[in-house]
């Protein structure tokens, strides 16, 4: 079985679901309707977690379960998942570092391509914060 989460997240797009659109992508790759779980209430990460609960308890109880995220999200991913006592698997979809080279340029001159991701590292810590004050983590 697959489990799809995620609602709308969007202020603008609340009619947007992303669990949706996930799940209409997997049948037209192939993936069988029958094994596709949707999840598509959840808000944030933390309501990711919170409502994949009983629709993993129901459909896998007591079973092995794969965290699938992108790497820059697992790391919140796995603290709520872990929050509510679902044991789970990380397996990250995308990485953004490659192995660690312990070269001059490498450790002290700025890449511009690394620049364009500081959005990503700025919503991952607002993120990190913002669940510990709530006691999401």
């Amino acid at each position: 079985k697959i489990l799809i989460s995620g609602g709308s997240g969007s202020i603008l797009h609340p009619d947007i679901l992303e669990a949706g659109l996930l799940k209409k992508y997997l049948i037209n790759i192939g993936i069988p309707d029958s094994v596709i779980l949707v999840e598509d209430k959840s808000k944030n990460t933390f309501q990711n977690a919170l409502f994949s609960k009983p629709v993993l308890q129901k459909n896998a109880p007591n079973g092995n379960y794969l965290l699938i995220t992108s790497g820059f999200h697992m790391r919140r991913s796995l603290q709520c998942f872990r929050k509510l006592g679902i044991t789970v698997h990380p397996y990250s979809t995308d990485r953004y570092s490659g192995p660690m080279k312990w070269e001059f340029d490498y450790l002290f001159i700025p890449d511009a391509a690394t620049l364009s991701n500081w959005d990503i590292l700025i919503h991952e810590m607002t993120g990190y914060v913002t669940y510990k004050m709530v006691g999401y983590d």
